[in-house]
């Protein structure tokens, strides 16, 4: 199955950023952290920017990452994590917070 890697550089928490206005299903997240700390990189099943709230709204996937450092997490078919609405995402220094840190994205999208 041919995938799509769609690419969010310089990645942080304003604006989040929009990846896929539309469903899909995402086989691998990989995201490098260019911070001086551990950082978060937030995937919300929306459609839109708009529908997301930093620290209030519940992230559907969270990619941790050391300080310095790159993750990658791949899901394999049929476990392809799924995203009924969209892809928007955000980078931030908490799991599910609101404050910015800047990173990398490349989401693999199937």
């Amino acid at each position: 199955m041919a995938s799509q890697r769609v690419d969010a550089n310089s990645l942080d928490d304003s604006p989040i950023v929009a990846l896929m206005g539309k469903p899909c299903y995402v086989s691998a997240v990989h995201g490098i952290n260019t911070t001086g700390a551990a950082a978060y990189l937030q995937l919300f099943d929306k459609a839109t920017i708009a529908e997301v709230s930093l620290g209030t709204t519940v992230p559907t996937f969270v990619l941790s990452m050391a300080t310095g450092a790159s993750a990658t997490q791949e899901f394999t078919g049929p476990n392809f994590l799924k995203f009924e609405n969209g892809i928007c995402a955000a980078s931030t220094t908490t799991s599910t917070g609101s404050s910015a840190a800047i990173t990398h994205a490349r989401v693999w999208i199937v």
